[in-house]
């Protein structure tokens, strides 16, 4: 009987555990990560604020990306109207309070890109032009905004493109170098102009390919630029008339670039087989491109999204993970990391204050509305993840002033 008891309560125990972890399964709960969890976020939230849009308020489009500028009295935010595609700015004071009244400055878009300028900022957008009911072209628009967001020119049409699938800009020390990708062809396209937007030549292809995302160097005379088509991806040169003078073959295409001091990064999503980290491109004029990877906390998840990036005399990146969380992490030049700051939302932004004493961030949130916040951030940080060995891969390519080699 003894026997017989035992092997009854054994197999009672063993039918308690399965129930049980059947029961864990069917409610969604799943084992402890085994990764450990990374160390608290090195930001102070200084400040917060929830926008909402109510009435005729174009509200955002949440499945579209986000940009902010910081300016001398708060920030500026843009982003594309649900709904209608407009392209809507909206400021915000130092205390991340709305400023007057949000203004669409175009629309519908199909691409936007905007800037910190002196004076205030810098926006340039595609605007889609309809003929006869059907999409003919995108004019490439651009505009100066001033600290109050309230336009200093009449936004001036810079070119047509053909299916514009991205545009950059950035001050330079003449005034503006601005990009836009064409998925005809494709082909990227850059001008210059004064400081006014007036532009100082005709637009010039300067490679065959699209989606461009640029920065600037040090002194605003020369500029990097990543672009991408069917047959790879490239890191450009550009000088301060816009004309390529070398190209660099990526190994993926750049999800974000930002410029620090001495070195370009670009940095890309899923193209590293480890899951908790993202390929990093590292580059310098008179330097060879030297490709990494580097190394994301553990508690980010695996194959967590990069959606933007800027500079603060490091990297600063912002990651979307798959738990609706969004995450800002400092990338260094060697590849090491260092998180920042987390909060709740999707496809954000930041930009460091112009002061460099404060970071704001904007990101989506479940709601519909945006959330600001401003942090205060260790200016020097111990990185939360060491760095990788990094390994030139490529030498300067013997690209023309067209960039025609870029994306071969």
């Amino acid at each position: 009987m003894k026997r017989v008891s035992s092997a009854k309560y054994q197999l009672t125990v063993a039918a308690i555990a399965l129930a049980t972890a059947l029961s864990q399964r069917a409610s969604g709960q799943v084992r402890p990560d085994p990764r450990g969890v990374a160390p608290p976020a090195l930001c102070t939230l200084l400040r917060s604020n929830t926008l909402t849009f109510v009435g005729p308020s174009p509200a955002p489009n949440g499945q579209t990306q986000l940009s902010i500028a910081s300016t001398a009295t708060g920030a500026i935010v843009a982003f594309r109207a649900r709904g209608t595609d407009e392209l809507v700015v909206l400021r915000v004071d130092d205390s991340l309070a709305r400023a007057g009244e949000d203004r669409v400055v175009a629309g519908p878009v199909t691409a936007f890109a905007l800037t910190a300028a002196p004076g205030g900022a810098a926006l340039v957008a595609t605007e889609r032009v309809a003929r006869d009911g059907r999409d003919a072209h995108d004019d490439v628009l651009f505009a100066r905004l001033d600290a109050a967001g309230m336009a200093r020119n009449v936004p001036r049409s810079l070119a047509r493109a053909v299916r514009c699938d991205g545009v950059a800009v950035r001050p330079s020390a003449t005034g503006f170098v601005v990009a836009w990708g064409s998925l005809d062809g494709p082909s990227t396209s850059t001008v210059t102009t004064d400081f006014r937007g007036v532009p100082n030549a005709r637009p010039r292809i300067v490679v065959d390919a699209s989606a461009p995302m640029m920065v600037a160097l040090t002194g605003d005379t020369r500029f990097a630029m990543t672009v991408r088509s069917a047959s790879g991806a490239s890191l450009m040169h550009l000088d301060e008339s816009g004309a390529a003078v070398e190209a660099f073959a990526l190994s993926s295409p750049a999800s974000a670039i930002a410029a620090l001091p001495s070195a370009v990064l670009a940095l890309s999503s899923n193209a590293s087989p480890n899951p908790d980290a993202v390929s990093l491109a590292r580059w310098w004029p008179s330097s060879a491109l030297a490709e990494s990877t580097a190394a994301l906390p553990r508690s980010l998840g695996p194959q967590p999204q990069i959606v933007s990036a800027h500079n603060d005399r490091a990297a600063l990146v912002v990651i979307d993970d798959r738990n609706g969380r969004e995450h800002v992490v400092r990338v260094g030049s060697d590849g090491s990391t260092s998180w920042l700051a987390s909060y709740v939302g999707a496809r954000g932004a930041v930009a460091p204050s112009l002061d460099a004493s404060s970071l704001f961030s904007v990101t989506h949130n479940p709601t519909g509305g945006l959330d600001l916040s401003r942090w205060s951030c260790p200016r020097a940080v111990t990185p939360t993840v060491t760095p990788t060995a990094q390994t030139p891969t490529n030498p300067p390519s013997d690209a023309g002033p067209d960039g025609a080699d870029a994306a071969q």
